[in-house]
């Protein structure tokens, strides 16, 4: 029981909220406070009520190179049919999908390095209490890799990348953490345009970001909507997320709040010294899905979308030259340019990577968690 009622009160406060506007006049704080209350239980209530009380490109979970059965050709599994045993229990076995891999975007990569669980119920467990997710792929092939990633709608269909007795994929999907309803969406966004500089609060400290409108407005704007979102009650960090923050950077983890529409994903996941540091702005908004050449070429401190694509990956240059390797190819959004700040990113750029092959790119051996509020 104790685990259902977490679930039920996690759902209620987490609709609202990873790793994605335009709009009418910005209400008042008080006024924006009683809307978004009432619009996350309205959108509780309607997930439960719906059925009777029931990506640089995405990582993907690593599997084995053995003929599949049956492929991703469009194939879906629906979950209105399990929907009432979902809300009771939704790590039992019998709300499993069994040799299945579900789809998704990824809010916490498994695999080599990853997130581990024991069993399919656990890592249904670690999906349940973890900011964004509401789909979870674990490996059954004795690896104990856990995937945890989620889609818009719940409720709906979710694609099925692989299925069949060949497959060492368990799923399920959880009721929670569905996406702002599109007029919400576009309130959110109205807020972006008025943010001029953002923090990203981090365990190894703060770093400071100017938003650069007139490089590429859209993005700007998705960026500062997620800074300029309400505060949900709950760490952005944990005590287990320091363990690899070398000495004197250790923060007073104090804070109980975070960005409202900042999944779990929301972490920097690479670094690169003396070149870059990468990491995620997924949110329980849509992604901004607009590209521009930048308007020069990147310098040091820099800010654009990672991979040359619309977000939600992005990267912050902390090359000493400008990037002639990079040209204009990439979206340009945000600067860092304060020596503090700087100082920070070049501190993530250094810290522990998980072991590569030569060309490989540096992953963090733990993805480093950050909050995100607005500056000016």
């Amino acid at each position: 029981m104790a685990v259902v009622a977490f679930y039920l009160a996690y759902t209620a406060s987490s609709t609202m909220q990873y790793q994605s506007t335009s709009s009418r006049s910005e209400p008042t704080s008080s006024q924006q406070h009683v809307v978004l209350a009432a619009a996350r239980r309205a959108i509780a209530r309607a997930e439960f009520q719906r059925d009777n009380f029931k990506r640089m490109p995405q990582p993907h979970a690593q599997r084995q190179n053995t003929k599949q059965e049956q492929s991703a050709g469009g194939e879906v599994t629906t979950t209105s049919a399990r929907a009432s045993a979902l809300v009771a229990a939704p790590c039992e076995a019998d709300q499993q999908q069994q040799q299945t891999e579900l789809d998704g975007a990824v809010v916490t990569p498994g695999g080599r390095g990853g997130l581990q669980a024991q069993t399919a119920k656990q890592c249904c467990e670690k999906c349940l209490a973890t900011r964004g997710c509401n789909v979870y792929v674990f490996s059954s092939a004795g690896d104990g890799a856990c995937w945890l990633k989620r889609t818009d709608a719940p409720s709906a269909p979710v694609a099925v990348r692989v299925k069949g007795p060949r497959t060492r994929w368990t799923s399920g999907v959880l009721m929670k953490d569905a996406a702002l309803p599109s007029n919400n969406v576009a309130d959110k966004l109205s807020r972006g345009a008025a943010v001029g500089a953002i923090q990203l609060h981090t365990p190894m400290g703060v770093i400071k970001m100017r938003l650069m409108h007139d490089w590429h407005r859209p993005s700007a704007e998705y960026v500062g909507a997620i800074a300029a979102s309400d505060r949900q009650p709950g760490a952005t960090w944990s005590y287990d997320d320091l363990a690899a923050v070398p000495a004197g950077h250790q923060p007073d983890v104090s804070a109980d709040t975070h960005a409202a529409l900042c999944t779990s994903a929301c972490a920097f996941y690479r670094a690169e010294p003396g070149f870059l540091i990468q990491g995620s702005l997924r949110a329980l908004i849509p992604s901004n899905t607009l590209t521009q050449p930048g308007p020069k070429l990147m310098e040091r401190g820099d800010v654009g979308w990672a991979g040359g694509f619309s977000g939600p990956d992005f990267f912050i240059y902390l090359g000493h030259q400008p990037a002639q390797h990079f040209g204009n190819s990439h979206t340009v959004f945000g600067t860092v340019d304060d020596a503090s700040s700087l100082a920070v990113a070049d501190a993530i750029a250094h810290a522990t990577v998980r072991p590569t092959r030569p060309g490989e790119m540096h992953m963090l051996a733990k993805p480093l968690p950050f909050d995100i509020d607005v500056l000016e």
